[in-house]
């Protein structure tokens, strides 16, 4: 499905609803970056509201998600798959909070929550593993940290026949494929 480069609050609230709903990430933060936010009183108390709101429900799906992958991790495996599942999203929702059209207010605001909402998982999941006297665990833990996320937004892959895009090298992949 294509992505409308949001131009006007209705393509962003759109967009931002896409995001929301999670599935097509890549697009839709392509999009999103190629985009244009005029920065009046009104679209930006709009604005701000509705991307905390996705900001704050993807975080929750993360969350619970991480909650239900641990609850059947039967080995080191499994575990190291959930940390590295949730780092993925953890990047994306960076990807989001990083983008340049943002007023940097919004951009500090955004990766700052981030930045808090790894931090609380990460501490809540080693104490657990300390709670269970599984230094195994705290150890896989610590070397998957969650809050080792951050990542340059990749470049889109072209569908076939397409030119890559100009303003980057056309060799680099995206990693969310």
């Amino acid at each position: 499905m294509v992505v409308v480069i949001p131009r006007v609050y209705a393509d962003w609230s759109s967009a931002l609803e896409r995001f929301a709903q999670g599935g097509d990430d890549e697009s839709v933060l392509h999009a999103m970056r190629q985009g244009q936010l005029d920065w009046t009183p009104g679209v930006a108390t709009m604005f701000s509201e509705r991307i905390n709101e996705v900001f704050d429900q993807r975080l929750k799906a993360l969350g619970s998600r991480l909650d239900r992958s641990f609850k059947y991790c039967r080995d080191e495996v499994d575990v190291v798959r959930a940390l590295l599942d949730a780092r993925r999203q953890l990047t994306v929702l960076h990807w989001l909070a990083s983008l340049e059209v943002l007023p940097e207010v919004l951009r500090s605001h955004l990766q700052a929550l981030l930045q808090k909402a790894a931090q609380a998982m990460q501490q809540s999941l080693e104490d657990g593993a300390r709670s269970q006297r599984s230094d195994a665990l705290l150890r896989t833990l610590r070397q998957q940290d969650l809050r080792h996320f951050q990542a340059a937004m990749p470049v889109p892959v072209p569908a076939a026949g397409e030119p890559p895009p100009s303003s980057v090298p056309s060799k680099r992949r995206s990693f969310l494929v």
